[in-house]
């Protein structure tokens, strides 16, 4: 998995993975995040969303391949926080 960002946003980032063995871009890919990291299983990985402000907010759980939307784990409602 890698993040990258084509905007020049400091916190706004696209995740996306490539198959180590074949050396082949997989088609997942997660738009404007600021964060991810991986479950203990090598197939979930967790990752954060971002408010129009560039705030983290949400924490979202997606399976690598999987046709259903993420799976939403925590938000945080407060706006004041970071």
């Amino acid at each position: 998995a890698y993040a990258s960002n084509f905007t020049g946003s400091y916190a706004e980032f696209t995740l996306r993975f490539i198959d180590l063995r074949t050396k082949q871009p997989l088609p997942d890919a997660v738009e404007k995040i600021s964060g991810f990291a991986w479950a203990a299983d090598n197939k979930t990985f967790f990752f954060t969303s971002i408010t129009p402000a560039l705030r983290p907010y949400r924490v979202s759980r997606q399976q690598l391949g999987a046709k259903a939307p993420a799976t939403l784990v925590y938000e945080d409602k407060n706006e004041q926080f970071n």
